[in-house]
């Protein structure tokens, strides 16, 4: 899709308005950018690379290069999906022990594990095969009645009725 800009302003409302950075640190960050009708190319004016406050670092948790996971822990996941029953949460507790320093997020953790059981077409654990099998009866016939008892915290089934 192809567009081209239109100020919207008269040149004497431009230069009468104030020009400010944001509201909360006064930032003079500035960057213009044009892009001329005959070329297919985006041309760089003006860049104020000067900014009054400290980057902070805490912001490279959230960066989408810092959530992926190094080989060692992809390695170590599969192996506790793969040779062992353990959950999300468990897998998130030893491997938030063993790398102190870095930040799993849950829900990318359980698209990698999802990812592995799919993968190495893992069959549902006992407990939920059970559980999915009582339903489907439920679901078939009336006379049937199944409760289950879901921890909120943990996910995990705690009784059964």
């Amino acid at each position: 899709m192809k567009g081209y800009y239109k100020q919207k302003l008269s040149n004497l409302a431009v230069s009468s308005s104030k020009k400010k950075g944001l509201k909360k640190i006064s930032c003079k960050w500035q960057i213009n950018m044009t892009s001329p009708k005959n070329l297919p190319l985006v041309i760089i004016t003006l860049f104020k690379n000067i900014y009054y406050h400290d980057i902070s670092i805490k912001t490279l948790k959230f960066t989408p290069i810092y959530k992926l996971f190094t080989f060692e822990i992809m390695k170590e996941i599969k192996f506790y999906v793969v040779n062992s029953c353990y959950n999300a949460s468990i897998i998130w507790n030893f491997l938030q022990s063993k790398y102190p320093e870095r930040v799993f997020l849950t829900q990318d953790l359980n698209n990698v594990i999802q990812k592995i059981k799919q993968d190495y077409n893992l069959q549902l654990e006992d407990t939920l095969s059970l559980l999915t099998k009582l339903l489907q009866l439920q679901s078939e016939n009336s006379f049937w009645f199944v409760k289950p008892w879901i921890n909120d915290t943990s996910n995990r089934l705690i009784r059964l009725f």
